[in-house]
């Protein structure tokens, strides 16, 4: 993580979002909206590619800004261990302070 607080995985995900908006940009420039009958094949190819690139961009953002925080998380709250209660309800109160 840098200073000013970006993640790692925030700059890949702008990045990734800056080639679904070119596909975008292609496509509003070169094509009227609705698009003729003639480029509705070229029009529905650009706006799947994109919708394609956000979606999977944002599915990849969460799963790498998880890997990235966990760590940090883990060194912060250090042990979470409470030797009195029952595995499952440590583990159930850990995920709902993770998720609170």
């Amino acid at each position: 993580m840098r200073k000013n607080g970006y993640s790692a995985a925030l700059r890949e995900y702008e990045g990734s979002l800056a080639r679904a908006r070119r596909l975008y940009r292609i496509e509003a420039t070169r094509y009227r909206d609705p698009p003729p009958l003639a480029d509705q094949v070229a029009v529905e190819a650009l706006r799947g590619g994109a919708t394609v690139l956000m979606v999977a961009s944002f599915e990849r953002y969460l799963k790498e800004a998880l890997e990235e925080f966990v760590d940090l998380i883990a060194s912060r709250a250090l042990v979470t261990s409470h030797t009195k209660l029952s595995p499952d309800f440590v583990e159930f109160n850990d995920f709902n302070f993770l998720i609170g």
